[in-house]
């Protein structure tokens, strides 16, 4: 039914962020099992999009596996949830609904950062190439002003939508997970433009070529999640 559909899609954005997520008290090999999947792939409601691959990958998973019930807040079957995950992960790249980032780094970074920051892009499962024409991602050195340490105490954002007397927020340095819908009040500008979805795009796009900061890959390892690009 469209509501057991619907709830199923919330629980696995929980499980995703209980075991995997920044503040997964999960070991180690738990939470460095896989990156999430973006939160994205889970707002795809057209009739062949990456929801419905989400849905059906899940749904033969526990066929397969003679799985009563998707109960996956059952610690004891949280390891074989996150292989019903990584089964989804590899259908979604099958069908080219998800595509992992090509890097290139900037010269400027030097060659020991450049070393850093490929470990992390290869363990979230991207690529590092050896010229910008391949790379869907050309990282550069954090502008000044915009490292983690000179930007903690404040709180950047992007309106989205409204609705009501709600505005639903993207934060900036968060991935799209931590987007949330708060009271028009408490944004600096309710009545100011809106960056609807066609503005806040994300992850690999045809044809085009991202330009993000060092941060873009420590903010993915912090968070196990790719951030947004904008």
């Amino acid at each position: 039914s469209p509501r057991a559909l619907s709830l199923l899609t919330g629980n696995l954005l929980q499980f995703q962020e209980r075991v995997l997520g920044r503040n997964s008290v999960e070991p180690p090999e738990i939470r460095g099992f896989m990156t999430k999947l973006p939160n994205r792939l889970f707002h795809d409601y057209s009739a062949h999009g990456s929801l419905r691959t989400i849905i059906e990958c899940c749904f033969r998973f526990r066929v397969a596996r003679g799985i009563r019930r998707f109960d996956l807040h059952k610690p004891d079957m949280t390891g074989v949830f996150l292989e019903m995950l990584q089964e989804v992960e590899r259908e979604l790249i099958k069908r080219k609904q998800l595509q992992m980032p090509r890097l290139f780094f900037a010269p400027a970074l030097g060659s020991a950062e450049i070393d850093r920051l490929s470990a992390i892009a290869r363990k979230h499962g991207a690529s590092v190439v050896s010229s910008p024409r391949e790379a869907t991602h050309i990282v550069y050195p954090d502008p000044p002003g915009t490292t983690e340490a000179e930007t903690e105490a404040e709180d950047y954002c992007v309106s989205l939508k409204r609705k009501g007397n709600q505005v639903l927020t993207h934060w900036w340095y968060f991935p799209d997970s931590y987007d949330s819908w708060i009271p028009a009040q408490e944004v600096e500008d309710p009545d100011g433009e809106l960056h609807g979805e066609e503005e806040n795009l994300s992850g690999v796009i045809e044809g085009k070529i991202w330009h993000v900061q060092k941060r873009f890959l420590e903010d993915c390892e912090k968070f196990n999640e790719w951030c947004n690009e904008n």
